[in-house]
């Protein structure tokens, strides 16, 4: 497993995605863990709204999920919200 996909949604957590990085994003190669490929993915590759604050650049649109070893959806404010 060398790439991982995330799936930026608008309202998607701030702490939520902070965990993502930390276990995925952190360079842990001198431990023999990784190295990682992690792919922001949102529709139309925009900036996502955060919440409770900011935003975050996409590096992919939602075609960058494909072929990724793993897809994680961080937490959103609302899971119901329409996309």
């Amino acid at each position: 497993m060398r790439t991982i996909g995330v799936l930026l949604l608008p309202g998607t957590r701030v702490f939520d995605l902070a965990v993502l990085g930390e276990v995925w994003g952190q360079d842990r190669t001198d431990s023999g863990i990784g190295p990682f490929t992690v792919r922001l993915c949102s529709p139309g590759r925009v900036r996502t709204p955060l919440s409770p604050f900011g935003d975050v650049a996409a590096t992919h649109g939602l075609a960058g999920l494909g072929g990724c070893d793993l897809v994680l959806a961080p937490g959103r404010d609302d899971p119901g919200a329409p996309v």
